[in-house]
Protein backbone atom coordinates (compact mmCIF):
# COMPACT_ATOMS: atom_id res chain seq x y z
CA UNK A 1 0.00 0.00 0.00
CA UNK A 2 3.00 2.08 0.84
CA UNK A 3 6.28 2.21 1.28
CA UNK A 4 9.30 4.88 2.35
CA UNK A 5 12.97 5.41 2.74
CA UNK A 6 15.03 7.20 5.08
CA UNK A 7 19.14 7.22 4.58
CA UNK A 8 21.18 7.52 8.13
CA UNK A 9 24.74 8.38 7.82
CA UNK A 10 27.31 6.04 9.65
CA UNK A 11 27.69 8.46 12.50
CA UNK A 12 23.95 8.30 13.58
CA UNK A 13 23.57 7.73 17.25
CA UNK A 14 20.67 6.77 19.24
CA UNK A 15 18.13 10.01 19.11
CA UNK A 16 19.11 10.33 15.19
CA UNK A 17 17.59 6.26 14.53
CA UNK A 18 15.00 6.58 17.36
CA UNK A 19 13.22 9.72 15.09
CA UNK A 20 13.93 8.02 11.98
CA UNK A 21 11.99 4.90 13.00
CA UNK A 22 9.22 7.51 14.43
CA UNK A 23 9.20 9.46 11.18
CA UNK A 24 9.01 6.39 9.19
CA UNK A 25 6.22 4.55 11.34
CA UNK A 26 3.99 7.56 11.28
CA UNK A 27 3.98 8.57 7.95
CA UNK A 28 3.41 4.96 6.55
CA UNK A 29 0.56 4.44 9.19
CA UNK A 30 -1.14 7.77 8.10
CA UNK A 31 -1.25 6.57 4.77
CA UNK A 32 -3.60 3.23 5.58
CA UNK A 33 -6.89 3.32 3.96
CA UNK A 34 -9.69 5.01 5.72
CA UNK A 35 -11.57 1.88 6.40
CA UNK A 36 -8.51 0.09 7.89
CA UNK A 37 -7.35 -0.14 11.48
CA UNK A 38 -3.02 -0.05 11.85
CA UNK A 39 -2.88 -2.72 14.59
CA UNK A 40 0.91 -2.10 15.14
CA UNK A 41 4.71 -2.10 13.31
CA UNK A 42 6.99 -4.77 12.91
CA UNK A 43 10.46 -3.66 12.45
CA UNK A 44 13.19 -6.44 10.98
CA UNK A 45 16.58 -4.70 12.49
CA UNK A 46 20.16 -5.53 11.46
CA UNK A 47 22.61 -6.75 13.96
CA UNK A 48 22.08 -7.85 17.06
CA UNK A 49 17.83 -7.31 19.13
CA UNK A 50 17.31 -8.46 22.30
CA UNK A 51 15.04 -11.64 21.98
CA UNK A 52 12.21 -9.55 23.86
CA UNK A 53 12.26 -7.50 20.95
CA UNK A 54 12.34 -4.13 22.77
CA UNK A 55 15.72 -3.43 22.82
CA UNK A 56 17.76 -2.51 19.14
CA UNK A 57 21.27 -3.55 20.87
CA UNK A 58 23.67 -2.85 18.02
CA UNK A 59 24.58 -3.19 14.51
CA UNK A 60 27.96 -2.62 12.87
CA UNK A 61 26.81 0.19 9.98
CA UNK A 62 25.70 2.45 12.82
CA UNK A 63 28.57 1.85 15.59
CA UNK A 64 26.84 4.80 17.67
CA UNK A 65 23.39 3.04 18.14
CA UNK A 66 24.01 1.07 21.67
CA UNK A 67 20.84 -0.54 23.50
CA UNK A 68 18.22 1.68 21.79
CA UNK A 69 14.65 1.19 24.00
CA UNK A 70 12.12 0.75 21.41
CA UNK A 71 9.65 1.04 24.04
CA UNK A 72 9.21 4.89 23.74
CA UNK A 73 8.73 4.82 20.06
CA UNK A 74 5.77 2.58 20.54
CA UNK A 75 4.24 5.43 23.49
CA UNK A 76 4.59 8.05 20.91
CA UNK A 77 3.32 6.56 17.83
CA UNK A 78 0.26 5.40 19.82
CA UNK A 79 1.31 1.87 17.89
CA UNK A 80 2.79 -1.50 19.60
CA UNK A 81 6.50 -1.93 18.17
CA UNK A 82 7.99 -5.14 17.67
CA UNK A 83 11.34 -5.89 16.80
CA UNK A 84 13.41 -9.08 15.40
CA UNK A 85 16.51 -9.88 13.55
CA UNK A 86 16.40 -9.17 10.51
CA UNK A 87 18.12 -12.48 9.37
CA UNK A 88 15.44 -14.16 11.58
CA UNK A 89 12.38 -12.83 10.10
CA UNK A 90 13.97 -13.85 6.30
CA UNK A 91 14.14 -17.29 7.50
CA UNK A 92 11.01 -17.68 9.12
CA UNK A 93 9.75 -16.68 5.69
CA UNK A 94 11.39 -19.35 4.14
CA UNK A 95 10.03 -21.94 6.46
CA UNK A 96 6.61 -21.01 5.69
CA UNK A 97 7.23 -20.73 2.05
CA UNK A 98 9.69 -23.69 1.51
CA UNK A 99 7.88 -26.79 2.46
CA UNK A 100 11.22 -28.63 1.98
CA UNK A 101 12.36 -27.17 5.40
CA UNK A 102 9.59 -28.60 7.41
CA UNK A 103 12.53 -32.08 8.79
CA UNK A 104 16.00 -30.05 8.04
CA UNK A 105 18.41 -28.10 9.57
CA UNK A 106 18.49 -24.80 7.95
CA UNK A 107 20.85 -22.31 8.01
CA UNK A 108 20.86 -18.80 6.67
CA UNK A 109 24.37 -17.00 6.54
CA UNK A 110 24.37 -13.12 6.07
CA UNK A 111 27.95 -11.60 4.51
CA UNK A 112 27.79 -8.03 4.08
CA UNK A 113 28.34 -4.91 6.21
CA UNK A 114 28.04 -7.15 8.73
CA UNK A 115 28.34 -11.56 9.11
CA UNK A 116 25.42 -13.23 10.61
CA UNK A 117 23.51 -16.38 10.82
CA UNK A 118 19.81 -17.35 11.79
CA UNK A 119 19.55 -21.22 11.81
CA UNK A 120 16.25 -23.10 12.08
CA UNK A 121 15.81 -26.74 13.13
CA UNK A 122 12.88 -28.70 11.81
CA UNK A 123 10.59 -26.06 11.15
CA UNK A 124 11.66 -24.26 14.81
CA UNK A 125 13.59 -21.19 14.31
CA UNK A 126 16.80 -21.15 16.83
CA UNK A 127 17.85 -18.60 19.56
CA UNK A 128 19.06 -17.53 22.79
CA UNK A 129 17.94 -15.46 25.74
CA UNK A 130 21.38 -13.40 25.59
CA UNK A 131 20.12 -12.00 22.08
CA UNK A 132 23.42 -13.52 20.09
CA UNK A 133 22.71 -16.24 18.76
CA UNK A 134 23.60 -16.51 14.94
CA UNK A 135 26.58 -13.82 15.43
CA UNK A 136 29.19 -15.79 14.00
CA UNK A 137 30.89 -12.25 12.47
CA UNK A 138 31.79 -11.58 16.18
CA UNK A 139 34.36 -14.90 16.61
CA UNK A 140 37.67 -14.64 16.81
CA UNK A 141 39.77 -15.44 14.03
CA UNK A 142 43.78 -15.62 14.40
CA UNK A 143 43.78 -13.73 10.81
CA UNK A 144 42.13 -10.78 12.21
CA UNK A 145 45.79 -9.48 13.86
CA UNK A 146 44.24 -8.07 16.79
CA UNK A 147 42.13 -5.48 15.28
CA UNK A 148 39.75 -3.83 17.05
CA UNK A 149 35.71 -4.41 15.93
CA UNK A 150 33.05 -2.29 15.96
CA UNK A 151 31.32 -4.23 19.03
CA UNK A 152 34.30 -3.08 20.87
CA UNK A 153 36.39 -6.63 21.00
CA UNK A 154 39.59 -7.66 19.00
CA UNK A 155 40.21 -10.10 16.46
CA UNK A 156 36.54 -10.65 15.58
CA UNK A 157 35.98 -12.37 12.09
CA UNK A 158 34.29 -9.13 11.15
CA UNK A 159 37.42 -7.45 11.22
CA UNK A 160 38.77 -9.21 8.35
CA UNK A 161 35.38 -10.01 6.21
CA UNK A 162 32.97 -7.49 7.26
CA UNK A 163 32.18 -4.91 4.29
CA UNK A 164 32.69 -2.13 7.22
CA UNK A 165 36.27 -3.65 7.41
CA UNK A 166 36.83 -5.01 3.83
CA UNK A 167 35.30 -1.95 1.64
CA UNK A 168 38.46 0.53 3.07
CA UNK A 169 41.21 -1.91 1.47
CA UNK A 170 38.98 -2.23 -1.70
CA UNK A 171 38.66 0.83 -2.10
CA UNK A 172 42.59 1.60 -2.05
CA UNK A 173 42.67 -0.55 -4.58
CA UNK A 174 39.71 -0.31 -6.75
CA UNK A 175 38.83 3.22 -6.22
CA UNK A 176 35.27 4.75 -5.40
CA UNK A 177 33.04 1.73 -4.55
CA UNK A 178 29.38 2.09 -3.08
CA UNK A 179 28.58 0.86 0.24
CA UNK A 180 25.20 -0.44 -0.29
CA UNK A 181 25.36 -4.46 -0.69
CA UNK A 182 23.42 -4.63 -3.69
CA UNK A 183 25.32 -2.40 -5.57
CA UNK A 184 28.51 -3.66 -3.95
CA UNK A 185 27.30 -7.26 -4.93
CA UNK A 186 27.26 -6.01 -8.61
CA UNK A 187 30.37 -4.27 -8.60
CA UNK A 188 32.52 -7.04 -7.00
CA UNK A 189 31.19 -9.62 -9.99
CA UNK A 190 33.86 -8.30 -11.95
CA UNK A 191 36.50 -11.11 -13.24
CA UNK A 192 39.49 -11.27 -11.23
CA UNK A 193 37.73 -9.51 -8.00
CA UNK A 194 37.15 -12.96 -5.92
CA UNK A 195 41.75 -13.17 -6.55
CA UNK A 196 42.52 -10.49 -4.56
CA UNK A 197 44.43 -11.22 -1.78
CA UNK A 198 41.68 -9.07 0.09
CA UNK A 199 38.64 -10.69 -0.66
CA UNK A 200 40.73 -14.33 -0.63
CA UNK A 201 41.56 -13.39 3.06
CA UNK A 202 37.93 -12.73 3.63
Amino acid sequence: LASDALTLEAGADNHAIERALEGLIAGLAARAPKASRVVGAGLGLVGTVDPSGLTWVSAARWPRLRALDLRPLAERTGLPVLARRMLDTALALLLETDATTADRTVALLHWGFGVGAAVAHRGTLLGSSLGRFGEIGHLRTPGSAGRRCACGARGCLETEAALWALLPRLRRRLGSLPDDEEELATALAAPGIAALPEVRAA
